[in-house]
């Protein structure tokens, strides 16, 4: 998945050398991925949690899942905001 997402093959990974460095827009979008990870796996504890989460559709973002916005920075941004506001417990009630 996130060979794709940076528009290589996963065998273009596999095969890179350990002194070898990506372009500057694979390497953006890998910062902008571990970046968005980071907040998901410290806001719910675990990586399963998080992708459970990433997984399931969310009225907040009209009903999509949001795995299926990481494609873009501007989708990942949507993903991170969704998180903190998680975290933050916008979501909650008040009574």
């Amino acid at each position: 998945t996130v060979a794709s997402i940076c528009g290589i093959t996963s065998r273009t990974v596999q095969i890179k050398d350990n002194d070898a460095h990506f372009d500057h827009k694979i390497s953006e979008t890998l910062i902008d991925l571990t970046d968005m990870f980071i907040i998901g796996i410290k806001v719910f504890s675990e990586n399963k949690k998080f992708i459970q989460w990433m997984l399931q559709p969310l009225n907040t973002l009209n009903g999509k899942e949001p795995i299926n916005l990481i494609q873009n920075s501007v989708g990942r941004t949507l993903i991170k905001e969704e998180l903190i506001m998680f975290s933050t417990g916008v979501y909650l009630k008040n009574d």
